[in-house]
């Protein structure tokens, strides 16, 4: 059977079906060594993002976020460049594990860039996210309970590309404000996401 896997997404409420984490890293730039990260994303998706800084360029962090269920993972950044001011360049990628509808597990890696000139910072990410998506976990009567008439109940896995251009608007040193717009771009042909650009908000926090 043909695979489809369409992405259905309420713009100011809830999230789509992306099963990797939609939350990304924000900047090119690590936090520091010993410091902490608190990132709460608001939109298109619920999540809580903590990382900490492990060397003065490797983060590690990890995420739980809400889309159809809930979804786990455990990811890192390197910061190549790495500049309280100016430009940055890391790579960024992880695990996850996701749990509801249906089950799904995978990773994600790709590049985040990002120039920050005093309170102003505005970052780019091209993230890959190779995903395996269990519908034999779903029993009989949860699928034709589910308004999602246009999902193949079968197991599938794809991968796709999320691009994400964000703006982080800093009120000091430890809080910022983002707003972003993010887009899934499949890299399978038999997979396709009905929404183009998705906005996001978020709430940045340094410790």
């Amino acid at each position: 059977m043909k695979k489809f896997f369409a992405c259905f997404i309420l713009l100011s409420f809830t999230t789509g079906c992306a099963l990797a984490p939609m939350t990304t890293t924000k900047n090119g730039r690590t936090v520091g060594k010993g410091k902490w990260e608190i990132d709460g994303n608001v939109l298109p998706a619920v999540g809580l993002s903590v990382s900490r800084g492990l060397t003065d360029n490797f983060d590690a962090g990890i995420l739980i976020e809400r889309n159809f269920g809930m979804v786990y993972s455990a990811w890192g950044k390197y910061s190549f460049i790495n500049q309280a001011q100016g430009w940055s360049l890391a790579a960024y990628g992880g695990a996850f594990y996701g749990s509801g509808f249906g089950n799904s597990d995978g990773f994600f890696l790709g590049p985040v860039t990002s120039y920050r000139k005093n309170w102003f910072e505005v970052y780019l990410s091209a993230r890959y996210s190779y995903v395996t998506w269990r519908a034999g976990s779903l029993t009989t009567d949860e699928q034709d309970d589910s308004i999602f008439d246009f999902v193949s109940w079968n197991d599938i896995t794809f991968n796709y590309v999320q691009a994400d251009l964000g703006f982080n608007f800093w009120t000091s040193d430890t809080f910022a404000i983002n707003v972003h717009g993010k887009s899934m771009i499949s890299m399978d042909k038999d997979v396709t996401f009905t929404t183009s650009v998705i906005p996001g908000f978020a709430l940045i926090g340094v410790l």
